[in-house]
């Protein structure tokens, strides 16, 4: 389409003709074709001549009847679906349009959502590879030749403890094509900082023979922490047993959710004063009739069915850490049940044990 206008034009002594140039200006918009005409009208010094009228075609390239599908779709979609907030790794929006790629298109418009922040001191991330974009719209230009413009979200490291963010771009209306499906794609930064509690009772553990320990339980009490739990270690300080196939040990967390940390193993072999870690990431579980030995292990239990005397919960337990108590609250009582389950043979836990707890909001 053109701008209309009125006007007028000189003709200098000595010059018989004079040109006025139409320009049309390019669009990605299927329509009828359009026409430009020039009438003299009358003046001063000068007569209208018969031939007082000229007219142009401006032909429509889009098509002036467009048919079906003859109007491009744009469509946007995202990956990798989620990113670390480190950066390294990027979300790539990805808008890809259908039909002809001969012409470009540009000024494709899209919605920004979402709980991550665009810009100032707080941002989230940083953008490129559109055309306009402030943080709640933007647009995209495909080139001529190309069926898909990329918009990449580069996120922002920081410290802070935080829940995962979201970025969502909704292909928006526009001039020269339509909305495609799918038109909505949402990528996440996934949080990567995490708080980290302790907690420690250091008292000794008695554990009799036949009997539960005294004290039964060991507590301690968590404060403080932030958000809900993503892993659990416990250390165990301290233990010696004659016998340590007896020692049933019960983990019990604040909102009841428990776990086995260890029974029925390590058959007859002492131990004397050994410090023991419980992670579920360990790469092995306690042995069942050989040596145990100071280390990290899993939570290991060789024979099911075991019980503990009130006010432990009753059973069945839980075996793994991390189903156990991810997603909980960390704040609160975490209880240490210890029993020596047949007669013969005592230990102790001499220095008590402590916790570790890693949350996120």
């Amino acid at each position: 389409s053109f701008s209309r206008f009125q006007g007028s034009l000189n003709l200098p002594s000595g010059v018989a003709s004079a040109t006025i140039t139409i320009d049309p200006i390019a669009d990605n918009v299927p329509e009828d074709d359009e026409t430009a005409i020039l009438t003299l009208t009358r003046g001063t010094g000068y007569v209208i001549s018969n031939f007082n009228s000229a007219t142009g075609t401006i032909l429509d390239d889009e098509g002036s009847t467009p048919p079906s599908g003859s109007i491009p779709s744009v469509s946007v979609a995202v990956s990798p679906s989620s990113v670390l907030e480190d950066g390294s790794a990027n979300l790539e929006y990805t808008f890809t349009r259908t039909g002809s790629t001969g012409s470009a298109l540009n000024g494709v418009g899209f919605d920004v959502d979402g709980s991550a922040t665009f810009g100032g001191p707080n941002a989230d991330y940083t953008q490129s590879g559109s055309n306009t974009f402030d943080g709640s719209e933007g647009t995209v230009n495909f080139a001529a030749g190309s069926a898909t413009a990329v918009v990449t979200i580069a996120s922002i490291l920081d410290n802070d403890i935080e829940p995962d963010e979201t970025l969502q771009l909704t292909v928006i209306n526009g001039t020269g094509y339509t909305v495609g499906s799918p038109n909505i794609a949402t990528g996440t930064i996934e949080n990567d900082d995490f708080q980290t509690t302790t907690g420690s009772n250091s008292a000794n553990i008695a554990i009799p023979d036949s009997s539960p320990a005294n004290p039964y339980p060991s507590n301690i009490t968590i404060s403080g922490a932030l958000g809900t739990i993503t892993s659990v270690v416990v250390n165990i300080t301290g233990l010696s047993h004659a016998f340590p196939d007896d020692i049933d040990m019960l983990l019990v967390g604040p909102t009841g959710a428990n776990v086995i940390l260890m029974s029925d193993t390590g058959t007859t072999n002492d131990l004397t004063n050994v410090n023991l870690i419980f992670d579920q990431s360990a790469a092995s579980n306690l042995p069942d009739a050989s040596q145990i030995v100071a280390g990290t292990y899993r939570p290991t239990n060789f024979v099911s069915g075991d019980t503990f005397a009130a006010p432990a919960p009753a059973g069945p337990y839980g075996s793994n850490l991390d189903s156990a108590f991810d997603g909980t609250n960390a704040n609160g009582t975490w209880s240490l049940y210890v029993v020596d389950d047949l007669g013969g043979d005592t230990g102790a836990i001499a220095n008590g044990w402590s916790l570790t707890i890693q949350t996120t909001i």
